[in-house]
Formats: structure tokens, C-alpha cells, sequence
């Protein structure tokens, strides 16, 4: 109501301007004198003033919404694919556990050996171009952000909380723990 005030104030200063510098008078319609139709003109811009500045603010609103909509819009598509990225790697990291079991049993077949290393070598590639590394957590430092201990030893040769045997290996995405490493940690 303010604003339409204060735009009806304005429209009737201005038509008062523009009549006392010769605007026009208008007849009433029962003939019974003159009256000026300044007042009533007044009334009609300040309504279109008042329709227009409402109707700026609230596209200014849709343009605000929008914005945030997009914004979130965005925000979610990219959740949902990293997601999905990060659900198709835990998918193949059976396949890099396999391969390592396979090295890691004696083979008399040097081909086949060199076979399955290759295959590794393509999963680790494949892999790391997804962000995906390994965790290296053989004689660390224990550290329960990284690392599920599946089992305890007593050692004297090795330092306290050292892990001494990695039984699963962890990976790591976008500096994120994807699969914590399960180890076997000394004393």
C-alpha cells in the first residue's frame, strides 16, 4: 500500500506540472462544469506503476528461485553420479582382490603369471583414472580412519600398533576412505 501511495504522489505531482504548463481540461459528462482529469490520470499511472514495480519484484523472485533451483539441481546430479561411481568401483574391487591372490599363489606357468600381472596392472589403471588408489598400510602406523583391525599379535621385532600383515587392501577415492584396509596389527 506504501508503494502505491508514493507512486500515486509522484503520477499527481507530475500531472499538476504537466497541466499548469498547459495540459488540458475535460469536460464532465451532466455538463455541470469543468474539472481537471489530472487527478484521475494520477490514479491510472500510479495503478500501472504499482502493477509494474510488483510485477518486477516477483520476477526478480522467479529469476532468485530459479537460481537456487538450479544450483541444488546441480548439486544433486552430481551427488547421484558420484554415487554411482562410487557404487561401480566397490563392484569391481572383488575382481583386483582375486587378481591379488592369484599373484600372490605359486604359479609354474610364467605366461599365465605374466597374464594375470598385466590384468592387474590394467585394473590398477584403470582404476587410479577413476581417482581409485590403493591404501600402502604394510608397516604403518595403525590408524582406525584407514584401517579395521581383523586380528592382534604379539611381536617384539615390530613397533607398537605397526600393522604386520594386510589381509584385504583398502582403497581410497578422491582422498576419501572407499574400502578400509583390513590388517593385522603387533602388539
Amino acid at each position: 500500500m506504501k508503494a502505491f501511495l508514493k507512486a500515486y504522489v509522484v503520477c499527481l505531482i507530475l500531472m499538476e506540472v504537466f497541466i499548469f504548463f498547459g495540459g488540458w481540461m475535460l469536460f464532465d459528462l451532466r455538463g455541470t462544469g469543468i474539472y481537471r482529469a489530472g487527478a484521475v490520470i494520477a490514479l491510472i499511472l500510479a495503478i500501472a506503476v504499482c502493477a509494474w514495480s510488483s510485477t518486477a519484484q516477483k520476477v526478480e523472485a522467479l529469476e532468485a528461485e530459479f537460481k537456487n533451483y538450479r544450483r541444488r539441481t546441480e548439486d544433486s546430479s552430481e551427488r547421484a553420479a558420484n554415487d554411482a561411481r562410487r557404487k561401480a568401483v566397490l563392484a569391481f574391487l572383488p575382481v583386483y582382490d582375486d587378481l591379488e591372490r592369484a599373484l600372490a599363489a605359486p604359479c609354474q606357468d610364467e605366461a599365465y603369471r605374466r597374464g594375470i600381472e598385466l590384468m592387474m596392472q590394467n585394473l590398477l589403471s584403470i582404476l587410479a583414472g577413476l581417482k581409485v588408489l590403493p591404501m600402502q598400510s604394510l608397516g604403518k602406523c595403525f590408524n582406525p580412519t584407514y584401517h579395521e583391525a581383523v586380528s592382534h599379535v604379539e611381536d617384539k621385532t615390530v613397533g607398537e600398533e605397526r600393522i604386520v600383515q594386510v589381509v584385504q587392501t583398502g582403497f581410497t577415492m578422491d582422498e576419501e576412505v572407499l574400502r578400509h584396509a583390513k590388517v593385522v596389527v603387533a602388539n
